[in-house]
Formats: structure tokens, sequence, C-alpha cells
């Protein structure tokens, strides 16, 4: 297909399960769903852009199904440098890549110049350009993040800003599923003298909330599911 297209990728470790099939909907959803917060965004700043996509014969987002090697997928230039190496290197393609892994530490990042000019030769409107959401962050808003802050600086908006990553909520994607949203205690250099004094007050205060496994007949049991801020699970086991 020529003319400036995006295509779209499913990036993995060539040693890591693939789940191409399993995820082919939900990404064509999710890359969807960046056309229309870019075309909504770009509006706002005064004219409206969006993604053109490379296309399936049946008229939907074509994504490819690209391994590369444990090592390439860790970092995204040399996630980069391996998808050069297998041809995807158009000067008309910008390349999203939906990464299936955790290991690299990526939410959402692309490559962009600077280049602010609005202009049909604005060095960002060639390619190859590369943008990569990692599992972790699989979401239209990460995924149309990085266009929209080149299209706001093409247009000139004065109001361009990298995207906060700690107020974004999360899904780890495991049975049972796990939310979470902000840094964890590890990361949490700001205030962290502060937050240790007041959760060193008590032995358990590090913890969220606790569940404890009691017998079925049993004082706690009998109480109920629930006692106030108590959350009891009851089981049957022999001691």
């Amino acid at each position: 297909m020529s003319g400036f297209r995006v295509q779209v990728l499913y990036l993995r470790s060539s040693s890591s399960p693939d789940t191409y099939a399993t995820n082919l909907n939900a990404i064509r959803t999710w890359a969807a769903g960046a056309d229309a917060i870019l075309r909504e965004s770009s509006s706002a700043a005064g004219q409206e852009m969006g993604f053109t996509f490379v296309m399936t014969d049946d008229c939907l987002i074509d994504v490819d199904n690209v391994a590369i090697s444990s090592s390439a997928i860790r970092t995204f230039d040399t996630s980069i440098m391996a998808l050069d190496q297998q041809g995807y290197d158009q000067v008309d393609r910008i390349y999203l890549m939906f990464g299936d892994t955790n290991a690299a530490g990526i939410c959402g990042i692309g490559t962009m110049w600077d280049d602010d000019r609005a202009v049909a030769t604005n060095a960002n409107n060639r390619g190859p350009s590369y943008a990569r959401a990692d599992r972790t962050c699989w979401n239209a808003h990460t995924a149309a993040h990085e266009g929209i802050i080149a299209v706001h600086t093409i247009v000139g908006d004065p109001d361009v800003h990298a995207m906060d990553y700690e107020k974004q909520p999360q899904a780890t994607y495991c049975r049972p599923e796990i939310a979470s949203i902000g840094i964890t205690e590890a990361q949490a250099t700001r205030g962290a003298e502060v937050l240790n004094k007041v959760i060193d007050t008590d032995e358990g205060a590090r913890r969220l909330g606790e569940v404890a496994l009691v017998a079925d007949d049993s004082p706690i049991s009998n109480m109920g599911p629930a006692s106030y801020t108590h959350l009891t699970l009851t089981t049957n086991y022999s001691v």
C-alpha cells in the first residue's frame, strides 16, 4: 500500500508465547481509539489530523505479527534496530508497536524530530518513525499520546507536555487481573522520608489490607463475610 501510513505491529520476543490471535481484535480496537483521540486533540489545537493505517483487503487495520530476540525487545532502540533488519524501515511508514512484554519497563515511547515548523517539509512528516506501548499500558491513550505530542508541536500549540504515566491506570494481565496506579514504594523517592515515618508507626501499615483464611466453623467465620473494614474469607480445612 503506497502513501504515508501507520503500520501496526504486534511485537514479541521469539522466546515468548505467541498471543497474536488472542490480542488481534483488541489491538485493532486500541489503534482505532488512538486515531479518535488524535483527531479530537488536534481539532482542539485548530487543525484536525488522524492516523491513516495500513489496511487489510477486508478493510481492517493491518497488524503484522513480528518476533525479535529477547535481548532486542528489552529496549526501544534495539527493537528499532531489529525491526530495521526485518525490513520495517520504509520512509512512508510510522510503525506502531504493541510490545507483548513488560521486561523493558516501557509504558509508551516514540521517536520525534525537534521540528515545530507548520510546513509540509516538517521532519516529522517523513519516516521511518516508531512508537511503542508495552503490555502494561496497552490502551488507546498510550498508543495515541506520542502522536498527539507531535501534532501539537507541528501546529504550534505551546501547551506540549509529556504524559505522566504515574497518573495513568495500568493493568496486569493475569488471573485474577490486577489494576494499579501511581508508583511503587521503591519508586517513591519524593516524600519517601515522611512516608516511611508514617508507615513505620505500625508493623502492618505497609499493607493495603489483610486477608485471613480461617476455619469454616470458627467465631470469626460465624460473624459473616464482612465485619466493618475487615474482610474474612472462609474455607474448609483441617489442622
